[in-house]
């Protein structure tokens, strides 16, 4: 059962230690990661809000 309040996952960064690879977008077990951490937000959180500086390349993350 969620928590009545609001998870936030910072999504923004420049990828600078990552090799310019996004990590949001890494696949671990065959999901992406944001994926993976959108399902357990999901199961904690009533409400999940995304922070990006890049709000297009999220437009498939299914909240």
């Amino acid at each position: 059962m969620p928590w009545p309040c609001t998870g936030v996952i910072l999504a923004g960064g420049l990828s600078k230690r990552f090799g310019g690879r996004n990590k949001a977008f890494i696949r671990i077990g065959g999901q992406r990661n944001i994926d993976r951490l959108m399902n357990v937000y999901a199961k904690l959180f009533d409400q999940i809000i995304l922070v990006t500086n890049d709000p297009a390349a999220y437009m498939d993350v299914d909240a």
